[in-house]
């Protein structure tokens, strides 16, 4: 099961949201374990990153919500 944890690394990582190289021995936001076919890897994120995409997701809720309820009124 996938899990998130904040972390520090030794080695250069890639942040999964910027595409920016991560500067060693930071802490980041990593989602552990995810399923990425044919294995499992460790997602790492930039902390503000992250924040500013979930907050972009939480703005936008509402948009799709109010889309899917018109498709769905709508067929």
């Amino acid at each position: 099961m996938s899990y998130m944890a904040f972390q520090s690394s030794d080695r250069d990582r890639r942040c999964r949201i910027c595409n920016c190289l991560m500067v060693r021995d930071t802490f980041a936001l990593v989602l552990c374990d995810v399923h990425v076919p044919p294995k499992q890897v460790d997602l790492h994120f930039h902390e503000g990153c992250f924040m500013r995409a979930l907050e972009a997701a939480k703005a936008d809720y509402g948009n799709v919500v109010a889309a899917h309820l018109a498709a769905k009124d709508n067929p």
